[in-house]
């Protein structure tokens, strides 16, 4: 192990086995973040991938299959060098903290790339080639060689953390960027969510990095820095303006490759150098969710995707602490929160220009659901939270407070808005109003059947109501046949077989 006595970081440390007293403020909370950030592949849900994996075009399916075969390969790479260079380098105990934990989570980013390819590529022959296309596919090579001679190479620490801090904050962007844009369009909910951890926690990642390179005493030459990020950046770019069909998925190479210069001057600016391109980001849509975007979902102290209790000790929060610890080992929002939502979504989708904005949606072939998604995933940045996490709470609400009725009748309040909003999205405002004023009468005559039930024991009203809900359903809900005369009632009863049934 080379030893760099004018460097803290690097410089030999008795103390490196025993993690307090902390040395270094910035890097424990740094630590704490990724602990705080833990996730696993049975997280994600890839049921709803496969049908829209088959209905898509050769083209687009080379175009994924690619990317992920870059990635399950370059988790590997970052994890060689962390096990084989960096541990070994840094002395610092807050430091190889980190790095630990950064190693656990490029085993979750490797385990779910590779599900991802198992679960959408069937052929064998094709899958083996994804998987080794570090030997098979020529563009994922040029980026494993380029990233794999920083690790065996004889540069200084400072060259390496630099050039890393290039495969996690550059290699990744492209690709990163691509499948943002699938989420988008409301396309692979399974993959576009991995992707957004994932994002993440390279975005950590490369965070650290720069963090760790503020800290050395002695720095690099503007003049080498720039060499490093410009010779990523031109791999970059030919991995992803050459090697994928960015047209296929609404992209074209040079607004791909602004982005990535938009990329390599934000590192540029991390790590204390003026910016080379002086580039905007050409993907609005972007500045919500990118990996460099101007949201930094770490600086939320409420409601990340994390667990919660761990950054609680960080940040102080005060209030009910078993209450809020209660929700936070949870990973649940708090009922204010989450009334919040409920109230902020009824009243934007009630306005002109947000159903406009949904209308124009459909008439772009997008589902009207990933658009009041995206406008939900809005209104949890307003609120602080990653909006992530905030999804994924939507999912457990039912369970985590199926005991507070006034919280469940508001929650069954949102998710009818969603689906009026994206029915009225999809059928027009004429065809809509209309619809409404025949599901109005339908309850009406509906409230005026259940009356007719009351004289009927329990057992009798319950097969009543599964017949009319099943009634319902086949006839799509349609007024005209979803309503039970009270002789259709009277014929149901009578045709019941229970044992429970007694004829009168």
């Amino acid at each position: 192990m080379p030893a760099y006595p004018e460097e803290p970081l690097l410089a030999p440390n008795p103390d490196r086995f025993c993690m307090f007293p902390i040395q270094y403020p910035e890097i424990w909370e740094m630590y704490k973040k990724a602990e705080a950030s833990f996730w696993t592949a049975e997280e994600v849900d890839l049921s709803q991938d496969n049908t829209q994996w088959e209905n898509m075009t050769p083209d687009e399916k080379h175009f994924i299959s690619h990317v992920l075969a870059f990635f399950a390969a370059s988790d590997g790479i970052v994890l060689e060098n962390l096990a084989g260079r960096f541990m070994k380098d840094v002395q610092v105990a807050e430091a190889r903290a980190f790095y630990g934990f950064q190693i656990a989570i490029e085993n979750i980013h490797s385990e779910m790339y590779s599900l991802l390819l198992e679960t959408y590529i069937k052929d064998p022959a094709e899958k083996n080639r994804l998987f080794h296309a570090i030997e098979t596919i020529p563009c994922v090579a040029k980026k494993a060689q380029w990233a794999m001679r920083w690790i065996d190479g004889s540069e200084t620490f400072a060259e390496r953390l630099i050039a890393f801090a290039c495969v996690e904050g550059i290699f990744f962007s492209g690709s990163f960027c691509a499948i943002f844009w699938l989420k988008k369009r409301g396309l692979m909910p399974g993959l576009t969510f991995s992707n957004e951890l994932i994002s993440r926690d390279e975005g950590l990642h490369c965070d650290f990095a720069c963090l760790l390179y503020t800290l050395l005493k002695k720095k690099l030459s503007e003049e080498r820095v720039r060499g490093i990020i410009r010779d990523a950046v031109e791999i970059e770019r030919e991995f992803v303006c050459e090697a994928l069909p960015c047209a296929l998925v609404g992209m074209n190479g040079d607004l791909m490759s602004k982005y990535i210069e938009f990329v390599a001057d934000r590192l540029m600016d991390a790590l204390g150098y003026p910016k080379i391109y002086n580039a905007q980001n050409p993907f609005d849509w972007m500045e919500l969710i990118s990996l460099q975007g101007k949201t930094n979902f770490f600086e939320k102290r409420v409601g990340e995707y994390q667990k919660a209790s761990v950054m609680y000790s960080i940040n102080g929060d005060g209030g009910n602490h078993n209450s809020k610890l209660r929700l936070q080992n949870n990973r649940m929002l708090s009922r204010e929160q989450l009334l919040h939502l409920f109230n902020r979504f009824s009243y934007l989708t009630s306005q002109p220009d947000v159903k406009k904005r949904i209308a124009d949606a459909v008439q772009d072939q997008q589902e009207p659901v990933a658009v009041t998604t995206n406008i939900q995933e809005e209104i949890f940045l307003e609120m602080g939270i990653d909006p992530s996490f905030g999804i994924s709470c939507l999912g457990k609400v039912n369970t985590t407070y199926e005991s507070d009725q006034e919280l469940m009748i508001q929650f069954y309040k949102f998710v009818a808005k969603e689906e009026m909003v994206c029915d009225e999205a999809q059928l027009g405002p004429y065809e809509y109003a209309e619809r409404m004023r025949r599901q109005e009468l339908l309850q009406e005559q509906q409230l005026e059947m259940l009356k007719l039930m009351r004289k009927f024991d329990l057992d009798d009203q319950s097969t009543i109501l599964q017949k009319l809900h099943q009634q319902m359903e086949n006839a799509d809900f349609d007024f005209e046949v979803s309503v039970l005369s009270a002789e259709q009632i009277q014929d149901i009863v009578r045709r019941r077989v229970s044992p429970l049934y007694k004829p009168r």
